[in-house]
């Protein structure tokens, strides 16, 4: 009964800061514009793009995207990995 308890302790606090984590991440890819180093299009990325950093490989749900002024994606329109930033209008 304690052990389980203990546990229930641990895991759920963990478990709502990943959900919270996930709606802010959400929430900065549909407002966050970024721009391609390559050919210059202007593009939002996708929440899943954000959770997943191509040049990380695993799952992040802490990595601090909300933030990040510059953040490793791939281009719809060139089809290239790059380090994308926000325009500085945006910023």
């Amino acid at each position: 009964m304690f052990k389980a308890f203990s546990v229930l302790i641990i895991v759920l606090p963990l478990a709502i800061w990943f959900l919270i984590d996930i709606v802010r991440i959400k929430r900065a890819s549909e407002e966050n514009i970024y721009v391609c180093p390559n050919c210059s299009h202007r593009f939002k990325a996708k929440w899943k793009q954000m959770i997943l950093p191509s040049n990380l490989g695993i799952l992040i749900p802490f990595y601090n995207t909300v933030k990040t002024e510059m953040i490793h994606l791939k281009c719809p329109k060139c089809n290239i990995r790059d380090i994308c930033k926000k325009p500085y209008d945006q910023q």
